[in-house]
């Protein structure tokens, strides 16, 4: 259908999503060459990953989560006084689990399981549940990749596929990669734009992340019972917007309708 047979405020409404994700993508962009920044790594190392092919891709977007993950943990431990988990860290490993020591002691511990890193910090409250589930998902298309040299060749889309056999399965792992709950249109949306959200979902999380690693001074009037510079909250909905509540993608209307 062209232009001229729609809905005249139908068409505004899609010139103004177009607007509208534009303007969120180069905000999330910076964001991202924030995180390159914090992890010494050349620009364009994050950012230029949506040009790689896609198996490269999603073993780069691991490759970001997991040292933000390390050091989100060694963050949150170093202010769970009231559960003493550092000592608790320090019996497990054998060492002094001074903040010092920290990093060194949660980066070999596993990301999934018990006691894993995901699971430590969605008790510790650094981490929503959907967040969760999104380094779980991207954890688990990267391993099929990383352990099996015949699925290179192979899109983000086929190896969902094979590592979930069954729909429901399947369509989790789309909600889970893409931040949505909207079951009914995941796999849709995915194939039209699963590599751009994995890519939006993992600079959210970035962005989230950094400011409990490197939070802004507490200026409040309690702060004279915090260590300078020490920040109070925990990980909420993205700076640049949490899944949920993201600018409709300009497909994603489209995708809505074919679905309906």
């Amino acid at each position: 259908m062209d232009d001229q047979a729609r809905d005249p405020a139908e068409v505004e409404r899609e010139i103004q999503r177009n607007a509208d994700w534009a303007d969120y993508l180069r905000r999330i962009d910076d964001e991202v060459r924030v995180a390159e920044e914090h992890l010494s790594v050349p620009p364009g190392a994050i950012s230029g990953i949506q040009n790689e092919p896609e198996y490269l891709f999603i073993v780069k977007v691991f490759a970001a989560l997991e040292p933000i993950i390390n050091e989100l943990l060694a963050a949150r431990l170093t202010f769970a006084r009231k559960i003493n988990m550092q000592a608790l860290l320090g019996e497990l490993s054998g060492e002094a689990a001074t903040p010092e020591k920290l990093p060194e002691i949660v980066a070999p511990m596993p990301l999934g399981g018990r006691p894993g890193k995901l699971e430590l910090c969605a008790a510790l409250g650094c981490l929503t549940r959907r967040q969760q589930r999104y380094v779980s998902a991207v954890a688990r298309v990267r391993n099929r990749y990383a352990h099996n040299i015949r699925n290179m060749h192979l899109s983000i889309h086929e190896n969902v596929r094979k590592l979930a056999r069954d729909e429901p399965s399947r369509v989790q792992l789309y909600t889970d990669l893409i931040g949505s709950e909207t079951k009914a249109q995941a796999e849709l949306v995915f194939a039209l734009l699963g590599k751009q959200m994995i890519y939006v979902n993992m600079a959210n999380f970035l962005a989230d992340a950094l400011q409990i690693i490197k939070p802004p001074p507490y200026t409040g009037h309690l702060a004279g019972l915090f260590g300078l510079g020490q920040a109070v909250g925990d990980l909420g909905p993205g700076l640049l917007g949490s899944f949920s509540d993201r600018p409709e993608l300009p497909g994603e209307a489209a995708a809505g309708r074919a679905q309906g």
